[in-house]
């Protein structure tokens, strides 16, 4: 409407001088370098948006409180730019930035556990403020005149949307990894205002200090004795001796090149752990990663292994290991149950449960990621499917959902396997949830519940749900037998294993042993499909 009264009312007026044809082409040509550093600058803040919120998802959990604080960060550096304050916001975020930067960086180099998982998204958040502020800074410190303003906001909005879309669409398929994330961190620091490139005498001789630093930090960490025996703290330390010089000084460009040196360098050596990769893919659900270590092959997923095989036993009957070692919580129960007929198992992981049942045993999985599922029924990698269980129909989707194809009472015991760290699926463990397996499990039934996690205690949720539906439930917490200082992996690794019921009786094979106790918790709200509280999780456990 607006558009029709202007070209209703417009007076046409005829131009006093005539236009220089050369002369506007040529301030037409110089003016798509400045289009271009606004796609850019708007690009960046929105890729990170989206990888960041994938990072710390894959961690904690998905959900709008995990959403909301990145999105409200990024929605705020809009706000802070384009007001009065909007130069001392860029000047403080161009300041900050690296330095918010080399504190994540060095967080990439360790499982989060280490440091806590609160404090790793307030860092990751942290960068994508300063950053967003930096870039959508210098956009609305070069946005036109009035007559441009349109055009100026029209390359604003499609750098965002290019942005998103590059992370969410674009990177699983160009990476087999999540290294967008890195990667942006280092293209946001080069977005930092530059005022020269100058290579003095001062900038070659910090940049020489750097780089010898870090070859020697590259140097030792191949030798075992420093692996094995300096702390990790110190490694940082050193680390952060590059970076500290490049921050103290004025030089903008050397900065982004020294992190992404370090990346290069720290990544690889402190995340593998001499462990060779055999196959690497991303799916929508994360990436899977196939790795040998020690003479055995295990399968990650995100930053969690999901099973194991030993390369040097009888492939014809693997043996179980690590959660699933037959003197585990699980392996406990599958002895205690070997009577059941039916088995559901929702998360399949290597498929390493298949060979804890008896022959007399048939067994159901529910997969929700297909590269899982591929991984698992490949023989070259593992063959504990085609050595116990080759007919075991998997079907694949949310377990919650894929437990209603079966009939009322069809399994005797149902294994829940979906919740060993990284993200935690709450719609798995509410009230409305546990309700619906018991409608699939028979009459004296039970489920079992592996709840091992870095980042929250689940035991006290179930305990909670039930004590509001009425149910038993007895937990394990298993530490296996050591060798010295070392697990001893013949005896399978630490886990955390729930097991409800509909009352006593159902439980009664496990009900007088001592490792089997009540679960402990406080009185509170159990969780509902209208209601989860993964933080207050997290809080009981960073306290135990």
């Amino acid at each position: 409407f607006c558009g029709l009264m202007v070209a209703l009312t417009a007076t046409k007026t005829a131009p006093t001088e005539k236009e220089n044809t050369k002369t506007a082409n040529a301030l037409k040509a110089a003016y798509w370098p400045q289009r271009a550093k606004w796609l850019a600058l708007a690009f960046l803040p929105s890729a990170f948006l989206v990888a960041v919120t994938t990072h710390i998802s894959t961690d904690i959990s998905s959900g709008p409180f995990v959403w909301a604080p990145p999105l409200i960060a990024y929605i705020a550096s809009f706000i802070i730019v384009f007001g009065s304050k909007g130069d001392k916001a860029l000047r403080f975020a161009t300041a900050a930035l690296p330095v918010v930067t080399v504190c994540l960086l060095v967080t990439l180099t360790k499982p989060s556990d280490t440091l806590g998982m609160l404090f790793v998204t307030g860092l990751n958040i942290a960068v994508l403020f300063a950053g967003a502020i930096v870039c959508h800074g210098a956009m609305a410190a070069s946005r036109p005149s009035t007559d441009r303003l349109t055009e100026f906001y029209l390359i604003m909005s499609l750098g965002g949307v290019l942005g998103g879309a590059f992370c969410a669409l674009t990177a699983p398929i160009l990476f087999d990894t999540i290294i967008e994330h890195p990667i942006l961190l280092i293209l946001l620091l080069l977005a930092r205002p530059v005022k020269s490139y100058h290579f003095g005498k001062k900038e070659f001789t910090i940049l020489g200090v750097s780089l010898a630093v870090l070859i020697a930090i590259f140097t030792a960490t191949k030798v075992p004795s420093f692996r094995e025996n300096i702390p990790f703290v110190l490694v940082y330390s050193l680390l952060l001796i590059p970076a500290a010089l490049l921050i103290l000084q004025r030089h903008h460009l050397f900065m982004p090149l020294l992190l992404a040196a370090i990346l290069s360098i720290t990544i690889p050596v402190f995340s593998q752990n001499n462990a060779s990769t055999l196959a690497v893919e991303r799916g929508f659900f994360g990436v899977v990663k196939i790795t040998e270590q020690d003479g055995y092959r295990f399968m990650i997923h995100g930053n969690t292994i999901h099973g194991s095989q030993s390369l040097s036993e009888d492939t014809e009957k693997p043996t179980s290991t690590l959660y699933y070692h037959e003197n585990s919580p699980i392996g406990q129960v599958f002895t205690a149950w070997r009577h059941k007929k039916r088995i559901g198992a929702v998360g399949l992981g290597a498929g390493t449960v298949a060979c804890n049942m008896g022959s007399d045993q048939e067994i159901t999985f529910f997969e929700i990621d297909p590269l899982v599922v591929k991984f698992a029924t490949n023989p070259d990698y593992f063959n504990f499917l085609s050595a116990c269980a080759p007919n075991a129909p998997i079907i694949l989707g949310d377990g919650r959902l894929t437990l209603q194809q079966k009939p009322e009472g069809y399994f005797d015991v149902l294994l829940l396997d979906a919740f060993s760290s990284d993200a935690v699926p709450a719609h798995l463990l509410t009230r409305e949830a546990v309700r619906s397996y018991f409608t699939r499990v028979s009459e004296n039934g039970v489920i079992m519940l592996h709840i091992s996690n870095r980042h929250v205690d689940l035991g006290p949720i179930l305990g909670r749900i039930a004590e509001a539906e009425g149910l038993v439930l007895r937990r394990q917490q298993y530490q296996p037998k050591t060798i010295g200082d070392e697990p001893n992996f013949t005896s399978g690794t630490p886990s955390d294993v729930v097991v409800m019921a509909r009352n006593d009786d159902d439980l009664a094979p496990i009900l007088q042993d001592e490792r089997w106790s009540e679960v402990t918790f406080t009185p509170g709200r159990p969780w509902t499909d209208d209601y989860t509280n993964i933080i207050g999780a997290m809080m009981e456990k960073r306290s135990q």
